[in-house]
């Protein structure tokens, strides 16, 4: 899934797993991320049209947001892996020893907002 993905649809698709609520234009997100305008345009088309963002076309202007299941599958992913790329996994395994550690909630079902937390018990 995410090796089929071109660099400038990875810059896009992070941009909406930091900013899951967010819906902006093609032109921002071109200022936001620094990929060329045409580049991301294209990259939001092919997310699209692959179901993982939406978009909605008001008067003159289109603007793209995070999709449904699709995006949250990618999004549990991207997740998962930050989490283990932090070292906190690794930590609480060297320092607490636990029998498991199980992640619960919102970070999981890759429904998390910027004002998160991660949930482990």
């Amino acid at each position: 899934m995410v090796e089929n993905l071109t660099s400038n649809e990875l810059a896009v698709l992070e941009y909406f797993f930091l900013n899951p609520e967010d819906s902006i234009h093609i032109r921002g997100l071109s200022d936001e991320i620094g990929v060329s305008y045409p580049s991301v345009r294209s990259a939001l088309e092919k997310l699209e049209n692959r179901n993982i963002l939406e978009k909605d076309e008001l008067s003159k202007m289109t603007l793209y947001s995070a999709g449904g299941e699709e995006f949250r599958k990618l999004k549990r992913f991207w997740n998962l892996q930050r989490l283990e790329d932090s070292g906190l996994i690794e930590f609480i395994d060297e320092e607490l020893r636990p029998e498991a550690v199980v992640l619960i909630g919102s970070f999981l079902d890759g429904r998390d907002s910027r004002e998160s937390d991660i949930d482990l018990v």
